[in-house]
This record gives structure tokens, sequence and C-alpha cells, in this order.
């Protein structure tokens, strides 16, 4: 898994950084019109989902000073999302990255 999670890009503001700045923030998805089985209750949860996506476009531009950026174009065609998911450190997420990341040491014999 990759996290696609982003903080705010300082580059040519004051160096003392706000806490706005150095929140993290994530690619958002809106989906209407669709009952996805959710309800107040789950928001604020974290979920595995399984999505199927069209890539319409992949670009990399370089800045100044070398760094890369990606940028990838998604169509998501369909999704099915799990139950929300527990969290053994408090990051359901970087558990769920930890256990794939050792479930692939597992196939592989390490």
């Amino acid at each position: 898994m990759v996290d696609l999670g982003k903080k705010h890009d300082n580059t040519g503001g004051p160096v003392e950084a706000t806490k706005s700045e150095n929140k993290v923030y994530y690619p958002t998805v809106y989906i209407s019109d669709k009952d996805l089985g959710l309800g107040e209750e789950d928001v604020g949860k974290e979920m595995m989902a399984t999505v199927k996506v069209k890539v319409r476009g992949v670009s990399m531009n370089k800045r100044e000073g070398d760094k890369k950026s990606h940028s990838i174009d998604l169509d998501i065609l369909s999704i099915d999302l799990g139950k929300p998911m527990k969290s053994k450190t408090g990051n359901a997420t970087q558990d769920a990255i930890e256990e794939g990341l050792e479930e692939q040491k597992v196939k592989k014999g390490k």
C-alpha cells in the first residue's frame, strides 16, 4: 500500500510552520446517488476498500531543486467497502500497511 498523505508545501513561505501546514492531506473522492451502506456513525472511521479504477492520465513534472511531482488521473469505476478497521496502535491505516508488508514477507519466504 502507498500512503497518499501529503503535507502542505511551504516553499517560499515563512520558516515557522503553522499547525495547518503540518497537517497531512489526502485525496478525496466524492460519491453521490449511491447507497454504499454507510451511516453517520461511520464518519471518521477508517476501512479498507477494494476499488476498480481506470487510469486516465499519468504525468511527472520536475520542479526547482530536482523535486519531482507525480500526478495520476483516475476514474473510479466501482468500490467495495469493508467493515471499519480496528486498530492495535491507534492508526488503523498504518496497522494495515504493516500487516500487508508482513504478509508479503511470508509469501516470499523471508
